[in-house]
């Protein structure tokens, strides 16, 4: 089973998510997904053209033991959009969004391999190629419809994971323990061109994504006036 989060994602409220792994690792995670169902109420979907930045979907990563020495920490998020098969839009009406299809000409050539006594009921056909085919051979056409993903209407990039060396959240300054010298060099950093923390991520104190002066007075809330721990 996948695990996934719609707070705060273009799919918060839908009545169907659903995130699925065909193994342990979750390597190869799948996710459906619909706004609204059947029954009522109706419940509205992302809308064209999108007004917000916001994401379609937040995918939760288990983070396991990392040795020190260990300087790669990143791994690469693949969308499978070039098989439409496992990556489509639609809209309510179920019509597929941004995938354009193309008409191919298949021409097959056939053989009768068992012929009945008379010779004019085929048993078998058998499927042959064209440049070494019998005299006797026919060929029939077929229509093949192939769809494939439009690119001016649904942007797909791929992604990256990293995962950051430990710390002590809200240790700013990396001292190994948090007190208003932390508050100190998170403005030094952002207003006097002091140097940045070695570890950003322990840096952002109210678990945001973002680094500002709003970690700052989320750490002296905590600090002094007994406001919620930082979580980074």
């Amino acid at each position: 089973v996948g695990t996934h989060d719609t707070t705060g994602t273009l799919t918060s409220g839908w009545e169907f998510v659903r995130s699925r792994a065909g193994n342990e690792t979750g390597h190869d995670l799948k996710i459906a997904a619909y706004a609204n169902d059947i029954a009522p109420p109706t419940t509205a979907g992302i809308g064209y053209p999108q007004a917000s930045t916001k994401p379609l979907i937040k995918i939760l990563a288990d983070i396991y033991e990392i040795p020190d020495e260990q300087e790669d920490r990143t791994v690469n998020i693949i969308i499978q959009a070039t098989n439409l098969d496992n990556f489509s839009f639609s809209d309510e009406g179920g019509n597929a969004i941004g995938v354009i299809t193309d008409t191919f000409f298949d021409t097959s050539w056939f053989h009768c391999d068992v012929w009945n006594a008379t010779f004019d009921t085929c048993y078998f056909w058998n499927d042959t190629d064209e440049q070494v085919s019998p005299d006797d051979s026919f060929w029939c056409c077929d229509t093949i419809l192939n769809g494939r993903l439009d690119t001016d209407y649904v942007s797909i990039s791929n992604g990256t994971l990293t995962v950051l060396a430990g710390g002590l959240c809200g240790d700013i300054d990396n001292g190994g323990s948090i007190n208003i010298l932390d508050v100190v060099y998170l403005i030094n950093f952002l207003y006097k061109g002091g140097p940045a923390p070695e570890l950003p991520g322990m840096a952002d104190c109210n678990g945001d994504g973002n680094l500002n002066i709003l970690d700052g007075s989320y750490l002296i809330s905590y600090l002094y006036k007994g406001g919620p721990a930082p979580v980074c």
